[in-house]
């Protein structure tokens, strides 16, 4: 939420983001399905565990965007803390990379899970992926804040944004993200009515076997940084701690409390063995992290 105040004439611009661990929300676990070089013409079926957190659900439907998939049941209650294991089944005829998003239909927030079918020894289906918005039209004032987002793929598949002032002659990059949605900061000068925003899929679903999903924060993950190695990966969250993990298991190697402050920016020097944020600076040698 962003809060703007006005006082004799001089504007103050402040931003409040709610811990993740107060959202009202549905746990899934496992948070995706793939299905992999699964037979055609015949059903396949997976299981996803469904807890609800911080509220009680009335699911009324499950919409599914593909006909080559399916879910039961698709009504259900939970009290909060309560669990459901859904089935999800997949009917492959043809060997295309197949997506499907499960919209959860209930009066309290929207609630989507995802599920593909992908057979890496055949020729892909062209991408499925698409900007939402911006979708064309808009009008943005340099310096504000807005919100990219996307469909088409699985919400923890990897892509790069990018935008172009010049009708996509030329393009700049803007981050990579995941979730199916980017807070943009302060779109960037100069001002231009030929502006594009592109989305390009950096990790698919056939390629999700190498995806790990690391949890060690309980706030949003503002910044990311790879050893130049690539043995460490240093994160650094709101909830005002850095993490540094293993990069071929995913291990957690080391919490680092920063205190007071929130973590906007971590990166390692070139050597590899001194992480950097601002203000701070830290050492580290092996499994030994030091703060200087």
């Amino acid at each position: 939420m962003d809060l703007l105040l006005v006082n004799e004439g001089i504007f103050f611009s402040e931003a409040y983001y709610p811990p993740q661990s107060s959202f009202t929300q549905l746990l899934f676990e496992p948070s995706f399905i793939v299905f992999r070089n699964k037979e055609l013409n015949k059903q396949h079926s997976a299981t996803v565990q469904v807890t609800a957190k911080n509220g009680d659900f009335n699911i009324t439907n499950i919409k599914c965007s593909h006909p080559f998939f399916d879910i039961n049941p698709k009504s259900f209650s939970l009290a909060e803390g309560q669990s459901i294991e859904l089935t999800i089944n997949y009917f492959p005829i043809d060997s295309i990379y197949s997506y499907s998003k499960f919209v959860f239909v209930n009066d309290l927030c929207p609630i989507n899970l995802y599920a593909a079918g992908t057979y890496p020894k055949y020729k892909k289906q062209p991408p499925t992926i698409k900007v939402t918005h911006p979708n064309g039209g808009e009008i943005f004032v340099a310096g504000i804040d807005t919100l990219i987002t996307w469909d088409g793929i699985p919400k923890d598949d990897l892509v790069q944004l990018e935008f172009s002032i010049d009708n996509g002659k030329t393009w700049k990059e803007i981050d990579t993200a995941r979730g199916l949605e980017y807070k943009w900061k302060k779109v960037p000068r100069p001002s231009s009515n030929q502006c594009l925003v592109k989305v390009l899929q950096l990790s698919s679903a056939n390629h999700l076997h190498s995806v790990r999903t690391l949890w060690g924060h309980s706030d949003f993950v503002r910044s990311i940084s790879i050893s130049p190695d690539g043995q460490y990966i240093a994160s650094g969250s709101l909830d005002k701690t850095i993490n540094i993990w293993r990069a071929n298991d995913g291990s957690l190697v080391r919490t680092i409390n920063a205190g007071s402050s929130y973590i906007y920016s971590v990166c390692f020097s070139p050597m590899g063995n001194t992480l950097h944020r601002a203000g701070l600076e830290i050492s580290s040698y092996g499994r030994l992290i030091q703060v200087i």
